[in-house]
């Protein structure tokens, strides 16, 4: 028996099985990602304009990927052209200080964003003056930086000279 090729049955078990996992890959591609609708800004929004329908579209991004929001209000912050809407920039009450308050710049803690309530306290007399942040300094919310703070009138005299003597301390909310 020498010189005789034995010819094996072809491998129709491996195409099988190579098949299944193709078509399997084939489908976890194609099914596709479960998406919600989630806003964005249309054009740049400045703190305390309105969320409306002129500035504000609805896109769909995979579940899970941003936490769900209702653009309804004012933005808290400043949003570029094209950035996600999120909860931490949305108020429910537009930002406008109170008739005839005045602004006063001073160094406000870091991650401070327009319409967070604050308290002034003038280190020497140890008044505390309350008040709201007008304007963050700058539009990224993590850099230290000077910013402007609506006042009462009748403390602006009181906290002007503290800001200019440097003796004056600025607390933040966290509600």
């Amino acid at each position: 028996m020498v010189g005789v090729i034995w010819l094996q049955n072809p491998p129709y078990l491996r195409w099988a099985l190579a098949a299944l996992i193709s078509v399997g890959a084939l489908f976890v591609e194609l099914r596709g990602e479960g998406t919600v609708e989630h806003p964005f800004a249309t054009q740049p929004i400045a703190a305390g304009e309105p969320l409306d329908a002129a500035n504000v579209e609805m896109r769909s991004v995979p579940s899970g990927l941003l936490d769900p929001v209702v653009a309804d209000g004012y933005a808290k912050r400043p949003f570029a052209e094209g950035e996600p809407i999120t909860s931490a920039g949305v108020s429910a009450t537009a930002l406008a200080e109170e008739p005839g308050w005045w602004k006063v710049e001073i160094r406000i803690p870091q991650g401070s964003v327009a319409g967070d309530e604050v308290q002034l306290v003038l280190i020497d007399t140890g008044l505390v003056v309350p008040g709201r942040i007008a304007s963050a300094g700058d539009d990224d919310p993590l850099s230290p930086g000077t910013g402007s703070v609506a006042i009462p009138p009748e403390h602006a005299a009181a906290v002007a000279s503290a800001v200019a003597a440097q003796r004056v301390v600025v607390l933040v909310s966290t509600d």
